[in-house]
């Protein structure tokens, strides 16, 4: 069995640098589309008992919670809020969790949950009646779906498994997986689940696979987050592999990214994203405390993960026309951040338009894994991002164009040609004049862990 659920894309409303750190198909399948709201976050519809809401989809997290009718803080204003319904069972426990700048207080119990084609009987969810900070009420959300491992989850193991995992643990091995693609407008993400994104998909051997890295443990092997290693980052004109810092997390030998829908941009360690804006160059750092670049600067930047894979940015995504000065600066999609919970860099939605990608659960001979597929061509991108935004005269000395030979080797490479190119791109147009912005982002952190309960179709 397969859904696969429309996405859409909406605004979050702005807030501090303190919060960009979270604290935590084949047969025409039905679609759980995702919205997209102002900042951006990317929504799906769902019913808990009887009760339809929209809540905010969160690969980087693994609890289902939506707003109590109780519910009176004004963070929590104007958006459909849950009533206890005659198919509830309430437990005594408290649910608890908070963010940087926020935190949600409730209650957990369980109800009939139905998402897409899925219906969950008992499934563990909680139902808050405070919350501060959150935003609901500027995104239109009632809560949040997270799709992380059920070890994490602040919910107890004890009291069940969350959603994605109780859906995986009645499919067949093969169909153990759920696909991403968020989009730039705002009905063209699509969250897929129990098999293959056939509109992006024609051909599944297209997708580059990758292990999961479980968490640094004493003994067994346990997952918190989707994450793998990040094994080079480079940008042109220059030519050269950018170098990391090692990983801070214990044991890894290279630096973890953690893919993460639940946040906007790309974060990473201070001291690499100060030293990819100056060697880049036309960077500032603005007073608010973020990186901001000029708004008509051409850049892409490829990432490469595992044994060589490697995926452009759209240099829409890391110039952020939608925080801009007056003069002509852009808020940049990569931010420092020192942070990131489970990793050395947390790769948001900034990274994540430009990929589909699919989450694979554990079968009997395999641990996790990630299925990425590109979905930007750096060529045409800048090309776009020159139509769109021009260039404005000024040129930064220590760029130089990109050659055709150049161009030929992205091409190649990103088209999956089988030739491996470790390359970052970057080309540069200009800008208009210097200013400031004071805009941003948000992220939340979240501690994540939960059983099982039943599952049955409709």
């Amino acid at each position: 069995m397969k859904a696969s659920i429309p996405l859409q894309r909406v605004l979050k409303s702005r807030i501090s640098n303190a919060t960009i750190s979270k604290s935590s198909l084949s047969d025409a399948l039905p679609s759980i589309s995702l919205f997209n709201s102002r900042e951006f976050a990317y929504l799906a519809s769902i019913s808990i008992g009887g009760q339809n809401f929209i809540i905010s989809i969160d690969t980087g997290s693994s609890d289902l919670w939506v707003v109590s009718s109780t519910c009176a803080d004004a963070d929590c204003q104007g958006v459909p809020s849950y009533s206890p319904s005659n198919s509830m069972t309430p437990t005594n426990t408290i649910f608890k969790l908070g963010y940087l700048t926020g935190n949600v207080l409730g209650n957990v119990a369980y109800d009939t949950v139905i998402l897409g084609n899925f219906q969950v009987a008992s499934q563990v969810f909680a139902f808050v009646n405070q919350t501060t900070g959150i935003g609901l009420s500027s995104t239109g959300n009632s809560g949040i779906l997270g799709l992380s491992f059920p070890q994490q989850a602040s919910i107890s193991s004890n009291l069940g498994f969350n959603l994605i995992f109780n859906i995986f643990s009645n499919l067949d091995e093969q169909s153990r997986l759920f696909g991403i693609r968020l989009g730039r407008g705002v009905n063209d993400s699509a969250l897929t689940i129990g098999g293959h994104d056939l509109s992006l998909l024609p051909n599944v051997s297209q997708i580059r696979m990758f292990d999961v890295i479980p968490k640094s443990t004493k003994g067994s092997v346990v997952y918190d987050y989707w994450k793998l290693s990040l094994t080079g980052l480079l940008i042109i004109p220059d030519s050269v592999d950018f170098p990391l810092s090692p990983s801070k997390i214990p044991g890894a030998s290279q630096p973890i990214a953690v893919l993460d829908t639940g946040t906007t941009l790309i974060l990473g360690p201070s001291k690499d994203v100060q030293r990819l804006w100056k060697a880049v160059g036309g960077a500032r750092l603005g007073q608010d405390g973020n990186w901001q670049i000029p708004c008509n600067m051409a850049l892409v930047l490829a990432f490469k993960f595992g044994d060589g894979g490697v995926f452009a940015v759209d240099p829409t995504d890391l110039s952020w026309s939608e925080d801009t000065t007056s003069d002509g600066w852009c808020l940049a999609g990569v931010q420092a951040n020192d942070k990131v919970v489970g990793g050395d860099w947390l790769l948001g939605d900034t990274f994540m338009r430009n990929v589909y990608v699919e989450h694979y659960g554990a079968t009997n001979t395999t641990g996790p894994r990630l299925g990425m597929l590109n979905l930007t061509d750096a060529n045409s991108s800048l090309s776009a991002f020159t139509n769109s935004r021009g260039s404005g005269g000024y040129v930064i000395p220590t760029r130089l164009n990109l050659s055709s030979s150049l161009s030929d080797k992205i091409s190649s490479f990103l088209t999956g040609s089988g030739q491996f190119v470790s390359l970052i791109i970057a080309c540069v147009l200009g800008f208009l004049v210097g200013g400031l912005v004071t805009a941003l982002v948000r992220s939340s952190l979240r501690a994540l862990r939960r059983k099982r309960r039943k599952l049955r179709y409709m």
